[in-house]
């Protein structure tokens, strides 16, 4: 499942006048040493995903950094609540 897919199905079945989905993948690398040798070596990657739904002159916005279907479902519900 494309979570920017999910989302898209999400809110067409809504009342709006526009959206947004923004996508963010942040990738970390943290490496130490000590005398030269490498003792820790760590990499990370974090994703996250906001919604921004427009209707007449306001703005509903929610973002989660879980790309399940639970989650996204949440939050375009809660992005559509603040239209409200």
């Amino acid at each position: 499942m494309d979570p920017v897919d999910f989302l898209e199905k999400k809110i067409s079945g809504l009342k709006v006048d526009h959206y947004e989905i923004y996508r963010r993948e942040s990738r970390q690398s943290i490496i130490e040493s000590k005398n030269e040798q490498v003792e820790l070596s760590e990499k990370s990657v974090s994703h996250g995903l906001a919604v921004q739904l427009f209707s007449g002159d306001k703005i509903g916005f929610a973002s989660t950094s879980e790309e399940s279907a639970p989650f996204l479902e949440r939050v375009v519900d809660l992005a559509y609540n603040t239209l409200n």
